[in-house]
C-alpha cells in the first residue's frame, strides 16, 4: 500500500527558513562555515513514518553552497544542525553535487552526475520509502 500524506517540510536547522507554508526551504548562505562548523543542515518533512511505503519529491530551484543538496530519508530525532549522519545508518540519501549514495554502507559511492537547478532545466528527485519490505528507491526526474 502506497501511503500519500500532505507533505511539507516540518524540521530544520537553524540556518534554514521554512516558507511557502512549509513547501520551500531556504539556506541562509550568510556567515556559512565558520570555523567548527561542518556547514550541513538537515531538514526533514512529514510525520514520522513507521510502515508502509511513502513516496515524495524535491525539486531544486537554486542551487546552494557549491550546488550542494543531500535529497532521501533519516531516522526521527537526528541534530538538524549536524551534518556528520553520512557515515551512519541514521540517514540515506543522494548527494546533488554528484549523484553519488551516502548510507547503508555506501559513502559517496555510484555517481552520477550533479542535479540540474534554477532557470531552465531542473531535476525532481524523488524518493519511493518502502518500511515494510526495508529498502528506498531514488528517482531523477521520473527514471
Amino acid at each position: 500500500m502506497l501511503i500519500r500524506l500532505g507533505w511539507r517540510w516540518d524540521e530544520c536547522g537553524s540556518k534554514i527558513t521554512l516558507s511557502g507554508e512549509g513547501l520551500v526551504a531556504t539556506r541562509d548562505e550568510s556567515g556559512y562555515q565558520l570555523v567548527g562548523e561542518s556547514g550541513y543542515q538537515l531538514v526533514t518533512g512529514g510525520s514520522p513514518m513507521t510502515e508502509g511505503r511513502h513516496y515524495w519529491e524535491v525539486e531544486l530551484t537554486r542551487a546552494g553552497y557549491g550546488g550542494v543538496i543531500f535529497v532521501g530519508a533519516a531516522r526521527p530525532g537526528l541534530d538538524h544542525d549536524k551534518g556528520e549522519h553520512d557515515g551512519t545508518s541514521e540517514a540515506y540519501y543522494i548527494d546533488g553535487g554528484s549523484g553519488s549514495l551516502y548510507g547503508n554502507g555506501k559513502l559517496g559511492t555510484d555517481a552520477q552526475g550533479h542535479f540540474a537547478h534554477g532557470e531552465g532545466s531542473r531535476d525532481r528527485i524523488g524518493v519511493l520509502l518502502d518500511l515494510d519490505a526495508g529498502w528506498m528507491r531514488l528517482y531523477r526526474s521520473g527514471t
